[in-house]
């Protein structure tokens, strides 16, 4: 079980996840995309609290758990515009 403040997801779905969503570069909000069906910019909550960025970090988890096997952040704190808002992302490299 992969587990973050309010965020838990079992190892097995989230690795199915990444498993549908195949090799690539995808942002967070691309695999949140996939795992919610839509993504909202978390506006006026902070990174700590942000549910995003929480989803962010179990997919760090993952990173760590898997050795960097199934998926690796290659670039954070990058802007990217959703819900004609200004947010960050990390992209992530998927096996």
């Amino acid at each position: 079980m992969y587990s973050y403040n309010d965020i838990t997801i079992p190892k097995k779905v989230l690795k199915d996840l990444l498993t549908k969503i195949g090799e690539g570069k995808y942002s967070t909000f691309d695999i949140l995309k996939v795992y919610q069906g839509s993504v909202k910019r978390n506006a006026g909550i902070s990174v700590e609290k942000a549910w995003n960025g929480n989803f962010g970090r179990i997919l760090k988890l993952c990173q760590k758990d898997t050795n960097g096997t199934m998926i690796e952040e290659v670039e954070k704190n990058i802007k990217i515009f959703i819900d004609e808002g200004p947010t960050n992302t990390s992209y992530w490299k998927i096996y």
